[in-house]
């Protein structure tokens, strides 16, 4: 029987294709819940089949509740590995920046209710280059998106301990970031600087992932 309610729907995909411990998995359940069972559009940037396996739960959220994704990533084993996942699920292969560009021609009208930002692989002894291309990538969606509208940034933890795997250097790099700064490390650094400062975004959760939604 299909999941008939998010968090159905998001324990169910943990349990089975990752693991229900998984630190993005919070920050998941705050997303799709904030979408209430809707039909959405979403856009995932960085497709993923292993870790939280997320374009196979975006899909199955377009299935249950309806609505359509597209999942791009510069490279095709994701789209390999993740076979079909239905009509409406659009796997694509390209630089994720060049993608949005083009999404608002290619799609018009098209509104993202839902957009993840996962494309970018931090290096947490230097975090910027993946902190920019995020950022970036938030420009480019601010056309796609409207009141109501959820963004989740992957790898912006909240605090050391959301990241307490890390060890030696890379750890060392973390404790040291948050000391001198009050954005958090990772993906999400600009973009929280952005919306701390704007009333026009609000944090919905903010743990090993940072999820906001547009006012």
């Amino acid at each position: 029987m299909a999941a008939r309610n998010t968090k159905i729907l998001v324990d169910g995909h943990f349990k089975l294709f990752s693991s229900p411990t998984h630190p993005v998995k919070p920050g998941f359940l705050a997303a799709t819940k904030a979408l209430e069972c809707k039909p959405a559009q979403i856009i995932e940037t960085g497709s993923s089949a292993w870790g939280a396996d997320s374009t196979r739960l975006w899909a199955k959220y377009v299935r249950v509740f309806g609505g359509a994704l597209w999942s791009v990533d510069l490279r095709d084993e994701p789209r390999e590995a993740l076979g079909y996942l239905g009509p409406n699920v659009h796997l694509c292969v390209d630089d994720s920046v060049e993608f949005l560009k083009r999404f608002k021609s290619t799609k018009p009208g098209t509104r993202a209710d839902l957009v993840y930002l996962d494309s970018y692989d931090v290096d947490w002894e230097n975090p910027e280059p993946a902190a920019y291309h995020c950022y970036r990538e938030w420009e480019l969606l601010q056309p796609l998106t409207e009141s109501g509208s959820v963004v989740v940034i992957d790898d912006s933890p909240k605090s050391p301990s959301d990241v307490a795997w890390l060890k030696g250097k890379e750890a060392e790099a973390v404790a040291e970031f948050f000391a001198k700064n009050l954005s958090p490390p990772g993906k999400g650094t600009f973009v929280f600087e952005e919306v701390s400062r704007s009333r026009g975004w609000k944090i919905l959760h903010h743990s090993y992932n940072l999820v906001l939604q547009k006012r």
